[in-house]
């Protein structure tokens, strides 16, 4: 008897502590799973404000940006039309410097071309008619007008018309009714004008050495201007008298001179 009490009595109070220990571990537990219960609600509970919160933050930083590109677009925009009106003035001085160097301010005055008859720039006696070996020796004059064109800044040539001082036939002339039309070059041709004078002749020549150069075409901005001045300029440049009215092939000439404007 007194050795089943002693044994009774040794195993009572680890007994009682393992309840205890359960029980304090039940506790634990329910307190963990709750605060795990509180804990979320709370979350719950603010999340919906800080979302918002967020929601206008983004907001904000996404118009600040929005305005920013705006900005920048605007300014990149005004320099790029900046830059290209700077350099469409750079071009313009460019241009502008190339004719200044062209011409180096020079004064003297272009070379005068003279296309004389003797040379083989020959009409028929009383026409105006351009002949093929007059065509080909003023098409061969083309590379050095043009580098007059050049050298010299010019913007006019001006075509005169010369001729010796034998009198012509007294036909009634119809320059006065025709001469713009075939200058247009118009449906009215050259070999329909009637000369009246050695002027009337001296200016159609003119005019038929000025349409043949501007069919070879020309550089833009050349303009050309016809004249006549009939049997009053000998070669040299004085004036005529009444005795140089004979024939003379030196005299029958057409003359090309360039002007600036």
């Amino acid at each position: 008897m007194s050795n089943r009490r002693k044994a009774f009595e040794f195993n009572f109070w680890p007994g009682v502590a393992d309840m205890i220990l359960a029980t304090l571990m039940l506790f634990l537990i329910l307190w963990f799973v709750e605060r795990l219960f509180f804990l979320q609600h709370s979350v719950s509970a603010q999340c919906p404000a800080e979302l918002k919160v967020c929601r206008l933050d983004l907001e904000n930083v996404e118009q600040d940006l929005r305005r920013q590109i705006i900005l920048q677009r605007t300014d990149y925009e005004q320099k790029l039309s900046k830059s290209e009106e700077q350099f469409k003035q750079a071009s313009r001085c460019q241009v502008e410097l190339e004719r200044c160097q062209r011409r180096q301010f020079k004064m003297d005055k272009p070379p005068i071309i003279t296309l004389e008859e003797t040379k083989g720039y020959s009409f028929e006696t009383g026409k105006a008619t351009l002949s093929d070996s007059f065509k080909k020796l003023l098409t061969e004059q083309m590379p050095n007008l043009r580098k007059i064109f050049q050298d010299y800044g010019v913007d006019i040539v001006e075509i005169i018309g010369h001729t010796d001082g034998q009198p012509t036939n007294s036909v009634r002339s119809n320059l006065d009714e025709k001469l713009e039309d075939v200058m247009k070059g118009e449906q009215t041709s050259l070999e329909t004008l009637k000369y009246g004078s050695n002027a009337d002749l001296g200016l159609m020549r003119a005019l038929a050495v000025a349409l043949f150069l501007k069919n070879l075409g020309l550089p833009e901005g050349i303009k050309l201007r016809v004249y006549s001045a009939a049997q009053l300029i000998l070669p040299d440049g004085s004036l005529s008298t009444e005795k140089d009215r004979v024939e003379n092939p030196q005299r029958r000439r057409i003359e090309l001179r360039f002007t600036r404007l």
